[in-house]
């Protein structure tokens, strides 16, 4: 029971984090940092919408006009990663710009997943209703990828100079989760039946960097 209190108090929690982190970036991000920002945390609050929606909608029918947001994060999370690998690295030879590619691609992997595969719906006494993928594991696998980039390139990025290491050290905690909470998520033994664990920790780490700005 406590497990499920949890469950749309972190739900919650995260929402909340996002209107904290969009008031940080209207005031102190620069400008191209901040219009690419603000539409991946209105994906992630979108996400976490969807998913306290489908815990208390009892029509089937909304259900299969909002499923296929719970999947928002195959865009998001590469994105906000690459955002915060950026800022921490302080290199001027990261072009920010990747970040466009970096959606773009995933943008096309989520299209073609959902075009491809047809969300299946199941019905769970204390989370409601979950959507799942067929083959998931493949598109997991994929998935992580970018996280696993992004944390030999934080490692790599611990002994350079002018590097913000707090940052790229959270940057490895919040890329592990991912990386750990997928694959648990994957071979079913998660507590939860999303990865809402790393994408928290993710947000924090998120929110760290966003306040890096203040006080330049």
């Amino acid at each position: 029971m406590v497990g499920i209190y949890l469950y749309f108090v972190i739900l919650l929690l995260i929402i909340f984090l996002c209107m904290f982190i969009l008031d940080k970036l209207l005031r102190w991000a620069p400008i191209k940092i901040k219009i690419i920002s603000i539409f991946m945390i209105l994906f992630v609050m979108l996400k976490y919408i969807t998913l306290i929606l489908l815990a208390i909608l009892e029509n089937q029918k909304y259900i299969y006009y909002i499923k296929y947001l719970v999947f928002l994060h195959y865009i998001y999370i590469p994105a906000i990663l690459y955002i915060i690998y950026y800022i921490c690295r302080r290199n001027d030879k990261i072009k920010f710009s990747n970040t466009y590619s970096i959606i773009a691609i995933f943008t096309i992997f989520y299209s073609m997943l959902l075009a491809i595969y047809e969300p299946g719906i199941s019905i769970s006494l204390r989370f409601g209703y979950i959507i799942m993928l067929k083959s998931e594991y493949v598109f997991t696998l994929a998935f992580i990828v970018v996280p696993t980039i992004i944390l030999a390139l934080a490692i790599l990025a611990l002994d350079r100079k002018f590097v913000n290491k707090p940052g790229i050290r959270l940057i490895i905690i919040a890329t592990v989760f991912i990386i750990l909470d997928n694959l648990v998520e994957l071979f079913g033994v998660s507590l939860y039946p999303y990865s809402i664990i790393s994408e928290l920790v993710t947000l924090l780490v998120f929110n760290y960097c966003m306040g890096l700005f203040k006080k330049l």
